[in-house]
């Protein structure tokens, strides 16, 4: 089934608690304090119905008639030797029970390192073969310990949560003496350091049951090394299968180990945090304890310098009579501000550089003078390469250094030449390991040659 049909389904699997859903929920509460048999009527149905409505104060509850299509799908089902009895599904009853799990965690109150120690120890010599490790420590026997320990876990983290919650209203509440606050405090707070105790002592034990699995991975690992000299090959592939399984089996406990962390180092937070409001509980009684004794100052000093006349108390301290605190407004003035006009920004000419410019342009003009020279004796080596079908490039350069004295321009052409050659398929190069040098002797070259 895809997850698509979860969300069409969901209101058969989870009704809402006025169309079945607090119904399911009475009805399986009147069969365990025995006021209904295991197979109920129509009229017994229609009865807590009306319970229900009276209960919640609901002027109407919808009736049986307009919810049994979505209930007799997974929650109720016709008694089949017996018509007009109805029972609740063994799905109904696990839903409950989840439910009932989840408000009553079984594992609320029980230490969590003797969880610990009853499912994560190995003893001495207790692992002889693969078969023992996988049969106590592989998935299919772990799921029930996991699930155990999840569960203490998040009983737990329900348990520090609501007394969290209680030391709030404590400190917020107004109604309760020191001395009550201060022992309902404690008695709050008492149950922080015991789980806090509780798990210093199951991380060691954690810690603990790793190292020792880890030290029978190392066992298994061991034997790959005694079967290595063996002649058995079967032998050999067992020892290595052997030691892969315990891998995947120490894997997956340290997997899941680690997610026991996370969950352990958020209680140790919560723990942290409650601690804090001690120190918010002392300053609280600082502060109430400091508020009292100026009043009681103030009550001793009123009576002291008060008198009395026919027209009642008169007081002679000369207390302000206001109702209100006055304060007189400020008026905040800015320290300093520019009142002068700002400068204009000066348009500063620039004159034309002619000798700059004159010498610019010389360079470009000679630089464009030097390509066309380097065109025209490409397209006379081209047309060499026509007439003769083939051009040596060690005489085109020293005859170009001799009529125009320029090596860049004798390299720039036989650069394009070349160049050419690479371009066209039916233009071949051949290049012999031949130094040859110029004219000039400022240039050495592989004897080459370019033919058609």
């Amino acid at each position: 089934m895809n997850a698509e049909a979860l969300y069409i389904k969901y209101d058969l699997l989870l009704p809402p608690k006025y169309d079945g859903g607090y119904l399911i929920v009475a009805l399986d509460e009147k069969i365990q304090a025995g006021d209904l048999e295991d197979y109920f009527t129509l009229k017994e149905i229609e009865e807590t119905l009306k319970e229900i409505s009276l209960r919640f104060e609901q002027p109407s509850v919808r009736l049986w008639s307009y919810i049994k299509d979505n209930l007799l799908h997974y929650f109720i089902r016709n008694h089949i030797d017996e018509p007009g009895k109805y029972y609740l599904t063994e799905y109904a009853k696990g839903v409950l029970d989840m439910m009932r799990n989840k408000l009553e965690n079984p594992y609320k109150n029980q230490p969590l390192k003797k969880s610990f120690d009853e499912r994560f120890t190995l003893r001495f010599d207790e692992i002889k073969e693969i078969e023992d490790l996988e049969r106590k420590f592989g998935r299919m026997a772990m799921s029930f310990p996991k699930k155990i320990i999840t569960d203490h876990l998040e009983g737990l983290e329900d348990e520090l949560k609501e007394a969290y919650i209680t030391l709030y209203e404590l400190l917020d509440s107004n109604m309760l003496e020191a001395v009550a606050l201060v022992k309902a405090f404690a008695l709050t707070f008492r149950k922080f350091g015991e789980r806090a105790e509780d798990i210093t002592e199951a991380v060691r034990s954690k810690d603990k049951f790793l190292k020792d699995l880890q030290i029978i991975v190392d066992q298994f690992y061991a034997k790959i090394d005694h079967t290595k000299l063996s002649a058995d090959e079967a032998a050999k592939n067992r020892a290595v299968e052997n030691w892969k399984q315990s891998s995947e089996i120490y894997k997956d406990m340290e997997g899941f180990l680690g997610t026991v962390d996370d969950k352990i180092n958020a209680a140790r937070r919560q723990i942290y945090n409650a601690s804090e409001k001690l120190s918010e509980l002392q300053e609280y009684f600082s502060t109430r304890a400091h508020y009292r004794i100026q009043i009681q100052k103030l009550l001793g000093h009123m009576l002291q310098t008060a008198a009395y006349s026919e027209n009642g108390i008169i007081l002679e301290n000369n207390f302000p009579l206001k109702s209100l605190v006055y304060e007189q407004e400020k008026m905040l003035y800015l320290k300093h501000y520019e009142f002068t006009k700002k400068k204009a920004n000066t348009i500063v000419n620039i004159l034309p550089d002619e000798a700059y410019e004159k010498e610019e342009r010389s360079k470009i003009e000679k630089e464009i003078d030097r390509q066309q020279i380097i065109n025209k004796w490409v397209e006379k080596a081209k047309k060499q390469l026509e007439e003769q079908k083939h051009v040596e490039l060690d005489k085109l350069m020293n005859t170009i250094l001799t009529d125009e004295q320029d090596l860049s321009i004798a390299y720039g052409v036989a650069s394009e030449v070349i160049a050419l050659a690479s371009e066209n398929a039916h233009i071949y190069l051949t290049v012999k390991q031949q130094i040859i040098t110029t004219q000039q002797n400022e240039l050495a070259l592989w004897k080459a040659k370019i033919t058609i």
